[in-house]
């Protein structure tokens, strides 16, 4: 029996046609950025749109850490919270302004408890849509019924030259929370 390396496993997952891509690429790859790329432009409307607000996974690889450590390098009004408790106890309220910054959310009920406690109007959601690897499909309806779509960005290649499932999508509420 043959056993797979570590480049034919990244290169099974991650090559498309002439383009290989080896376990070191892979790794360097996901040290910088996390599961999905960043684009100049993406970064630049996440500025444009601060102050954000972003509950931040305690794993410094996840996309948001990757993100947010970015966005803070470029000085933009960025904070960022702990855990949804922090995020529904923040005893001086949220600023009125604030737009939520969502990166590659795991695919668990978090991000739909997220979105539902958050009490703002704006929404940055950075990730794949319905049936990909990012949230659960409470969120996707979440989204569906209470928010809706004002630019999208295309994430541009990613690893292996791949283009992007994710995205970078800008939502604006649809109707107040407190009417939900």
């Amino acid at each position: 029996m043959t056993v797979a390396s570590p480049d034919d496993v990244a290169n099974i997952m991650y090559g498309r046609g002439t383009a290989t891509v080896t376990a070191d690429d892979a790794r360097e790859f996901f040290e910088q950025y996390g599961p999905v790329k960043w684009t100049e432009e993406a970064l630049g409307e996440c500025i444009r749109l601060s102050p954000l607000l972003a509950v931040a996974d305690h794993h410094p690889t996840s996309a948001t850490a990757k993100w947010t450590r970015e966005l803070l390098s470029r000085k933009c009004d960025l904070t960022c919270v702990s855990s949804l408790d922090a995020l529904k106890h923040d005893d001086g309220g949220l600023r009125e302004d604030v737009t939520l910054l969502m990166v590659y959310p795991r695919n668990d009920s978090e991000a739909f408890e997220v979105l539902k406690a958050f009490t703002g109007r704006r929404l940055i959601y950075v990730g794949e849509g319905p049936g990909g690897f990012c949230a659960e499909p409470r969120f996707f309806e979440e989204l569906f019924l209470h928010w809706r779509v004002v630019q999208t960005i295309d994430l541009g290649p990613q690893l292996g030259g791949q283009e992007a499932f994710s995205k970078l999508y800008v939502l604006q509420r649809r109707e107040s929370p407190r009417t939900k």
